[in-house]
């Protein structure tokens, strides 16, 4: 993740040698609503960042309750970004604490998709 706080000392210089190697585009994969902020972040400081903003299974119970209207937001103000997993993976090696979090993330999303104007594809239905 090139979000992850323990590249943040060298993201710029990892960024540039990457690029000198024949990289032309970096996916920065948010996977939990914590860390939206910062890979929008990025990728208005590097052009070659697209985000990608995502509520992993395994974060979705620590979701706010306004976390549709925060990836909504960020969706139609970042164009260019791509829509992760929203919370639908059904893993047995998941806890089974976190899984009763993820059917309520399912039907939020489609049923917002229904009547935004992000559409139906950007929300995962």
């Amino acid at each position: 993740m090139i979000q992850d706080p323990r590249l943040a000392h060298c993201i710029e210089r990892v960024i540039q040698e990457a690029t000198r190697l024949g990289v032309e585009r970096f996916s920065c994969n948010g996977c939990c609503e914590s860390d939206w902020t910062q890979v929008k972040e990025l990728s208005e400081k590097y052009e070659n960042i697209v985000p990608n903003f995502g509520l992993h299974p395994w974060w979705v119970h620590e979701r706010s309750k306004s976390w549709l209207e925060v990836l909504r937001d960020l969706l139609l103000s970042s164009p260019h970004a791509g829509l992760g997993e929203v919370g639908q993976l059904q893993n047995p090696r998941m806890r089974s604490a976190r899984r009763p979090h993820t059917a309520p993330v399912r039907q939020e999303t489609s049923s917002n998709a229904e009547r935004d104007s992000v559409g139906s594809a950007a929300l995962g239905d």
